[in-house]
């Protein structure tokens, strides 16, 4: 998988993650302030950190907002 496939999939895949707000159009032409730094926050790449190292720490991301997802769940039930 080439790099910006991998950025794409860890993009859509935080989104899908994201709490919708009942009401809030899901959209990506008006994107919420929170995707709006997500976005700028891949966009911009860090050049301290190389690409692969950045991919993981996004990839991260994604496994700890999908935990929290199913924490609050759980917590619900």
């Amino acid at each position: 998988m080439d790099v910006a496939t991998r950025v794409r999939s860890i993009y859509r895949r935080i989104l899908r993650e994201l709490p919708l707000k009942p009401g809030t159009p899901t959209i990506l032409s008006s994107p919420s302030p929170l995707q709006k730094h997500i976005r700028s926050s891949i966009v911009e790449a860090s050049p301290e950190k190389s690409i692969g190292a950045q991919l993981d720490e996004m990839d991260q991301f994604v496994q700890y907002i999908k935990a929290q997802r199913m924490y609050t769940t759980l917590i619900e039930r």
